[in-house]
């Protein structure tokens, strides 16, 4: 440590001259990853469970999907292009 008083603020690690030291990770930062850990379990088996249920679609399936959504995507492009020209129409000129 430089100046020789205050605080080290190398906390994982504990140094003296011929010897370096590497200590695991803080109560508080144990506790935190328990925490988080935790937290995740539920997400996770939400998502394992619905992996085990799903299957690849069929050709015919994937096809409607597709063209459902391009219908989708075409809709609501069309329906920007009308609010964007009527907003140039009525508030720019």
């Amino acid at each position: 440590m430089k100046g020789g008083k205050g605080k080290s603020y190398n906390r994982g690690v504990s140094a003296s001259e011929d010897n370096f030291e590497v200590r695991g990770p803080s109560l508080l930062m144990r506790k935190w990853i328990e925490k988080v850990k935790r937290s995740l379990e539920g997400p996770i088996q939400e998502i394992v469970r619905i992996l085990k249920v799903a299957r690849k679609p069929e050709s015919e399936e994937f096809t409607l999907m597709l063209k459902v959504c391009s219908l989708g995507l075409i809709v609501l492009g069309i329906y920007g292009f009308i609010i964007l020209y009527l907003f140039f129409v009525f508030f720019v000129h």
